[in-house]
């Protein structure tokens, strides 16, 4: 008697009959493994898109997916499959037998099985479809980037082709790979531990933004004075990872970056999709064609046209479109002749099977062919591909109606997506429009409930936007919409847990703000333009500067600060100048942002803008401060506390107690900011602001620790750093980490007070921050003469001494003092003369070969 089979148990046998593991099938389904496990287990039915997403993925033969979407769905039972595991079934153990089967024999407990590997960090996207026939390809991809000479993979192909797709699907095969994996020996895998990113490049509107690109996908934050491009090659330096960088044709007038990233990050490996090849040494080339297709003639062959992967994605993509669409003898060979006309492109296929809820398969051949006919004879200079892929979108465009036609175009002026209401305000899209490009495969929809059009289409509609003279009105709406979601958010203004939900708002948009500033801040432009650029600029000033997008926010200010201005902009001026000279503050540029402050409060005074005039005197104290200037540090913070206080504003009342506190400290008395640094605990705790509490905790460690209550600094500090951590600011982490530090150093505790200085150290590196960096270099050098290492310490002491004159910070307050002690007893350990030549060595180190030699293993001389 033959025993019955449940769905579960089939999936299971025909899964290993095709030696795919759980994790194989569920990213081939797009699903998680936990759901492929209970249908296995028959504790749940597949929906009808795993179901038909699984047919693709276990290969039913087209004839046979039908009866098998009714199996999965419990309509029919598993015996109606024709297509069955080669797997003998398992025969279920009786109770009876279970009683009667002989005990083992005793044997020795087996090994503790070592953890399996973690799985490397990735941002890597999910796919919403299954990728149909490009296994070899992704297979190929891998074997390439396993080799160890290839660390630069270009994947080349004209628009449309799959390239994205197919990066995706073999990053997502990589980061799967594991020793365990049954087919390992024929997709070798590189390790990756430090993870698999995706890099979106298709938004930048210029190179120089690739790098802060790659370092916000990589969750690096920003800050101090160094370099986007610097802080990058820092932080992979030594990183094993793979970056998938995406559509990077529109870059390739500098891709000085990509060089330097091969060149000092050795175990890196970049994996790159570009219409054409990047020319760079050591690039290789995966020349991406299209889906096989059925030659002239084979339509004959009926069932043989299922071999054809272009033909699979074909009928996929139109059941989605009609849930009843199946290859037939009558359709077939009108499938297998759009196939061909799109010369297997996988977006053509995509366009052309939309239009089955409307047309039948033969007027879609007939429309492609007929236009395909006009662009051969006409656009004899654009590859053969291009030729099909505008067939494909011609054909589309032609059969919109005019409403989805303007739509479409109008959309165009969008970067980085947009939402529903984003879509309606700026180009007047209707839902219904909208909704109704989505069943076109026209506008593409986000988990996120984000909107955004494929590249390629975005560039054909951008050509009828220009034909039609909309692209400067469409621009302007755009902008002046933007900058009013800007100055809705005004970050000065937002406190507590509302500061992250706005930062992330902001975020989301940075490539249709970018794009904002691009149209408004260029040369030429009117008046009314010029006005909205400016307003832009002031409203982000506050937004690159907790970015610490330092670069970036210098470029757009300036650019808008150099158009003319109308005279009712004057406030916007006077906050733009301030900002202006934030972003020279955090690039070390003191004189400069010194000559912004000054403007901006003649023009916020007379313009009667107190709150900007308050705001910058408080910025002013910080670049004072930096220079040891802390007589007019005190007074700017006391101007500016005085007129917060007066505004009313609790928030500046507390910045400036904060400042007021650091000058204090500076000068030795920690006991007088104690009641300052209190009073912002409680306004924090009042306001949930947990940014400002954790600034607050290390205030008030630093104070405890200078006047002796080791125990309450310990605590504030470590408060501290756990709010930063949970907060991902990687500024204050270094700061309670180098605070950490002094606390150890002040309890003898060399060794502890060296670890602490080190991660803090590395933190300023990765951060860019050089003024931070020098300061720890510093405190290892006093670690060093603790620890009799006096030539380290000489080195680092010169090294340090030297970077302060350059960088115009002198040590700081307390600090001088304990460093001039320690340096002292330097110099007597050494002798003068070996002293002197050490310190001339010292002073000639880099910044990169100072922190190198702060972190070595420490050594001890008794």
């Amino acid at each position: 008697m033959e025993l019955e089979v449940s769905f579960g148990a089939w999936l299971q046998r025909r899964r290993k009959a095709l030696d795919l593991t759980q994790e194989a099938l569920a990213q081939r389904v797009a699903c998680s493994v936990a759901t492929i496990r209970k249908i296995e287990a028959d504790e749940r039915r597949p929906s009808r898109a795993i179901a038909e997403l699984l047919a693709h993925a276990l290969e039913i033969p087209a004839a046979e997916q039908p009866r098998f979407l009714r199996v999965a769905r419990g309509e029919l039972r598993v015996e109606r499959l024709a297509t069955v595991p080669t797997l003998l079934p398992a025969v279920p153990i009786a109770a009876d037998l279970r009683q009667s089967e002989p005990t083992p024999a005793p044997v020795a407990p087996a090994p503790i099985a070592s953890s399996p590997p973690q799985v490397p960090p990735s941002n890597l996207p999910a796919p919403t479809t299954a990728l149909i026939g490009r296994a070899t390809e992704v297979a190929e991809v891998g074997q390439l980037l396993a080799q160890s000479d290839c660390r630069l993979l270009t994947i080349v192909g004209p628009g449309g082709m799959g390239k994205t797709r197919l990066a995706l699907a073999a990053a997502q095969r990589l980061l799967a790979a594991s020793p365990q994996d049954k087919r390992a020996a024929a997709f070798p895998a590189p390790q990756f531990p430090d993870g698999i990113y995706f890099v979106a490049l298709a938004p930048l509107s210029a190179a120089a933004f690739m790098a802060p690109a790659l370092a916000n996908t990589l969750g690096l934050a920003p800050a101090g004075s160094g370099e986007p491009q610097q802080q990058l090659l820092n932080h992979l330096h030594t990183k094993q990872m793979l970056l998938v960088l995406d559509n990077i044709e529109h870059l390739l007038d500098d891709v000085t970056l990509l060089s330097k990233l091969l060149q000092h990050c050795h175990a890196l490996k970049l994996l790159v999709t570009s219409r054409e090849r990047l020319n760079l040494q050591g690039e290789w080339v995966f020349d991406l064609q299209g889906l096989p297709i059925p030659a002239a003639g084979q339509e004959a062959a009926g069932g043989q046209l299922t071999v054809y992967s272009a033909v699979t994605l074909f009928v996929e993509r139109a059941q989605r479109q009609r849930y009843d669409f199946a290859l037939t003898a009558q359709n077939g060979e009108a499938i297998a002749q759009i196939c061909r006309l799109v010369n297997g492109m996988p977006l053509g296929i995509e366009l052309a099977a939309a239009w089955v809820y409307l047309l039948s398969c033969q007027e879609i051949a007939q429309e492609l062919a007929q236009n395909l006919d006009f662009l051969t004879s006409t656009q004899r200079d654009l590859p053969a591909r291009h030729r099909s892929l505008r067939a494909v979108f011609d054909h589309s465009w032609r059969l919109l109606a005019a409403e989805e036609r303007q739509a479409l175009q109008r959309l165009t002026v969008f970067q980085g997506g947009f939402t529903r209401d984003l879509a309606q305000q700026v180009a007047g899209v209707s839902l219904s429009a909208l909704f109704s490009l989505i069943a076109k495969s026209l506008v593409r929809r986000s988990a996120e409930g984000r909107y955004d059009l494929h590249e390629v289409v975005r560039q054909f509609a951008a050509e009828q936007l220009e034909q039609a003279g909309e692209v400067e009105p469409i621009a302007r709406v755009h902008a002046a919409t933007f900058l009013a979601l800007a100055e809705a958010i005004d970050l000065r203004r937002v406190h507590g847990p509302a500061t992250e939900a706005a930062m992330q708002r902001l975020r989301t948009e940075r490539d249709n703000l970018r794009a904002a500033l691009a149209w408004s801040t260029r040369q030429g432009q009117d008046m009314a333009a010029a006005e909205i650029g400016l307003r832009l600029v002031a409203a982000l000033g506050q937004f690159w500067s907790n970015e610490g997008e330092y670069q970036e926010g210098r470029q757009w200010l300036a650019a808008a600060l150099a158009l003319p201005a109308a005279p009712a902009t004057m406030p916007q001026r006077a906050l733009a100048l301030t900002s202006l000279g934030m972003q020279l503050e955090g690039l070390g540029e003191f004189a400069n942002a010194h000559h912004c402050f000054a403007q901006s409060i003649t023009l916020a005074q007379a313009a009667g803008e107190e709150w900007t005039v308050a705001w910058t005197h408080y910025q002013r104290a910080h670049v004072l401060v930096y220079q040891q200037d802390l007589t007019g540090a005190q007074a700017a913070v006391e101007e500016s506390r005085e007129r917060f206080r007066t505004l009313g504003d609790r928030w500046g009342v507390a910045l400036s107690h904060w400042m007021m506190a650091d000058i204090a400290g500076e000068q030795g008395q920690h006991q007088a900011t104690l009641p300052w640094l209190e009073e912002n605990l409680t306004l924090f705790k009042t306001l949930q602001d947990e940014g400002g509490l954790a600034v607050t905790y290390l205030h008030l460690g630093n104070a405890a620790m200078y006047i002796g209550e080791f125990a309450r600094a310990a605590e504030m500090l470590q408060l501290g750093l756990a709010l930063c951590q949970k907060l991902k600011r990687k500024g204050g982490m270094r700061w309670a980490l180098a605070s950490l530090g002094i606390l150890m150093q002040m309890q003898g505790e060399a060794e502890q007070a060296r670890t602490y200085f080190i991660a803090s150290l590395q933190l300023g590196v990765e951060l860019g921050d050089k003024l931070a960096t020098v300061d720890v270099i510093g405190e290892v050098a006093c670690v060093a003469q603790m620890r009799n290492d006096a030539p380290r310490a000489a080195h680092l002491f010169a090294a340090e001494t030297a970077w302060r004159a350059t960088l115009g910070a002198p040590v700081p307050g307390e600090k001088a003092a304990k460093h001039a002690r320690a340096l002292a007893a330097v110099r007597t350990d050494l002798g003068e003369d070996v002293f002197a030549a050490l310190w001339r060595v010292g002073q000639e180190l880099t910044l990169e070969q100072a922190t190198a030699l702060a972190c070595e293993p420490a050594q001890s001389r008794a």
